[in-house]
């Protein structure tokens, strides 16, 4: 099913871009980390032009000002609010961090993409942290 891969770089800008990527698990630190490093990544994008809506940039926060747990662990409470971004997004950036092929709500989210007809690109890790490196370099340069 997901046969084209398209790469960020080939992506016009500005475009709206919904970053995906993988987010649960057991271990709150990994949720942390992940957390972090889409942080990252979304940073990277804007820098690179393009609109981004990072739903676990968004949601983590928010989710962390609750006392009610099970209401935050409630998949279906953000994917209705995901949903309305989905459609306001152009592409579905999926960034490839451990555990991306297994995530339940990356695979709901690149369905939905797919069925409504629109682009799902992917953006590793490694991209990520030398596009960083790049821009940290030519901007040195110019100081030169």
């Amino acid at each position: 099913m997901y046969t084209d891969y398209i790469k960020v770089s080939g992506l016009q800008r500005p475009t709206r871009v919904y970053l995906g990527a993988p987010y649960s698990n057991p271990n709150p630190l990994w949720m942390k980390l992940r957390f972090e490093l889409i942080n990252i990544a979304a940073m990277q994008l804007i820098l690179d032009g393009f609109v981004v809506f990072s739903p676990i940039s968004h949601s983590h926060p928010i989710a962390s000002t609750s006392s009610d747990k099970q209401a935050v662990q409630n998949y279906d409470l953000w994917l209705g609010q995901d949903n309305h971004f989905m459609e306001w997004a152009d592409v579905l950036v999926v960034l490839e961090l451990p555990g991306w092929r297994d995530s339940k709500g990356l695979k709901y989210e690149m369905e939905w993409f797919y069925k409504h007809n629109k682009p799902v690109a992917y953006l590793h890790l490694n991209d990520v942290y030398y596009s960083e490196l790049d821009r940290r370099e030519f901007n040195d340069s110019r100081r030169a």
